[in-house]
């Protein structure tokens, strides 16, 4: 009797060993359980320019402090991803600052470039910017001499930030270069168990149609994810405005802007379901009604255009690959 105990016990310990490598090997590390992060977008910071317009500059540093004490105050974050212009001129002290202001987050905080953070018009370059970046936090590994970067594994998935900043030139197009988009369909393919969300400055899906802000090469781009099934959701700044579309079951979502009407952000989830992910987005406001009420009333365009729609803001879908 006792044999047999101590072979049963034997069996479903050796069950329990290949069901656990088995799950590793199909999911990364472990299956991909909820994950909660934060976008911020278009933060701008300056600590020199006044308000100009509804872009409210020189409250830029309160927004930001703003919304750092309403993040801390969210229960079971596991990132925070900033898709780009975090500060709003190519400044080195303004990096530094940005960069000490951020470091009260009390969750890990990844950040991408935008094209007012680099660039001919101030001292901060592409290089200097990401090396400044990988001081404050060393989690954030580019390759080489890259501006790009992905993440390790957090509960099943993992980030790439891209770069499509044009350099040399004042531009507010985006171009994302063939060397880059080869390190996309590289990683997108070796990272085949994890699901991916990219976080970039510019959409390769544009909110709207028109203007100076596109992708000049979002065709190429596109070619690439559309290649693969493990990309989920692709986060953009860059328009100030708020839009959530779907293309080939991939979430394209443009944040709103911190600096500028409705001076928000998005709280996200992703979380698996059957075999598909389920993504809810929340829409989050900083405390400071009067600095929001004072952008809204100097916009003299559509509202929408800025705040989107309901369904830009809080949404749920469920995407099936």
């Amino acid at each position: 009797m006792l044999l047999n105990r101590r072979f049963l016990q034997f069996i479903f310990i050796c069950w329990f060993c290949l069901t656990s490598i088995f799950v590793q090997k199909v999911f990364g590390q472990t299956n991909a359980q909820e994950l909660k992060i934060v976008q911020l977008s278009d933060i701008h910071y300056d600590s020199i320019l006044i308000n100009i317009g509804s872009r409210m500059y020189g409250e830029s540093r309160e927004l930001f402090q703003a919304a750092i004490n309403d993040i801390n105050s969210l229960k079971n974050l596991d990132a925070i991803v900033s898709s780009g212009d975090n500060i709003n001129r190519p400044s080195k002290k303004d990096l530094f600052n940005f960069l000490k202001t951020s470091k009260q987050l009390k969750i890990p905080f990844y950040i991408t470039i935008g094209n007012h953070d680099v660039g001919l018009l101030g001292n901060s370059t592409k290089r200097f910017y990401i090396n400044t970046l990988k001081k404050y936090y060393p989690y954030i590994k580019p390759e080489g001499k890259n501006t790009y970067y992905i993440t390790d594994n957090i509960k099943g998935y993992k980030f790439i930030f891209l770069d499509g900043v044009i350099d040399g030139e004042i531009s507010a197009h985006g171009l994302f270069p063939k060397e880059q988009l080869v390190w996309l369909d590289n990683k997108l393919k070796a990272n085949e168990n994890y699901k991916i969300i990219i976080v970039q400055h510019h959409p390769v899906v544009p909110p709207f149609e028109g203007g100076t802000h596109d992708v000049v090469n979002s065709d190429e781009y596109l070619e690439i994810i559309d290649k693969h099934n493990n990309v989920v959701a692709v986060l953009s700044g860059h328009y100030h405005c708020v839009k959530a579309i779907i293309r080939n079951n991939v979430l394209h979502a443009s944040a709103p802007s911190l600096v500028q009407y409705p001076n928000a952000y998005r709280l996200m989830t992703f979380k698996d379901e059957d075999n598909c992910t389920l993504i809810t987005s929340e829409f989050r406001e900083t405390a400071l009604k009067d600095v929001q009420n004072t952008s809204k009333e100097r916009i003299f365009r559509n509202l929408d255009i800025y705040s989107g729609e309901k369904e830009d803001q809080i949404f749920t879908y469920k995407l099936c690959k």
